[in-house]
């Protein structure tokens, strides 16, 4: 797609994010998509409003309100799941833990307020050697959770360096 092709950057621009959509283009890679209602930005600005505040409109152009910020993330994954048929049953919902929207919304804002591009520990620049910043949030995470069970919880998680070790010690 050429930039001469369109009389201006703007309509560059429009053309881009219109070709972002074509689900095609992403089960030829066998990438997951992530539909409109499933995206961060679309989950942040909708968690936002107060509660019963229209943000969409279905397909039959019925109005959808927000009943909740856990129902709105349920939806989100349900919508995943939809447009990608391999996570049918894999994606768990948080509304059966009945979470205080407050705690969901705060959850939410830290999450949106945190660089994963260009990560900072009290104003210094972190220099960290992987693209994966929110794999290893999720890693330690689940290591603290680990620790929290005893022995227990081992049977959830394997540390990194545990599972390095063996893989190297396998190979010949």
């Amino acid at each position: 797609m050429p930039r001469d092709q369109y009389d201006s950057e703007e309509e560059y621009q429009q053309a881009i994010v219109d070709e972002l959509e074509i689900l095609d283009y992403y089960q030829e890679k066998n990438v997951f998509w992530v539909p409109k209602a499933g995206r961060w930005s679309n989950i942040r600005d909708a968690a936002a409003l107060p509660i019963g505040s229209i943000i969409w409109l279905d397909e039959q152009g019925a109005d959808v309100k927000l009943r909740s910020v856990s129902w709105l993330i349920d939806n989100a994954l349900d919508e995943i799941e939809k447009a990608n048929p391999k996570l049918k049953g894999i994606l768990n919902r948080i509304g059966q833990y009945q979470l205080d929207n407050d705690k969901l919304l705060d959850l939410i804002n830290t999450f949106s307020d945190t660089s994963f591009t260009k990560p900072e520990y009290n104003g210094e620049k972190l220099s960290l050697h992987s693209k994966d910043i929110l794999g290893h949030v999720y890693e330690y995470f689940l290591g603290q959770f680990a620790l929290a069970e005893g022995k227990q919880g081992g049977q959830y998680y394997t540390p990194k360096s545990i599972v390095t070790l063996i893989v190297e010690m396998l190979q010949p």
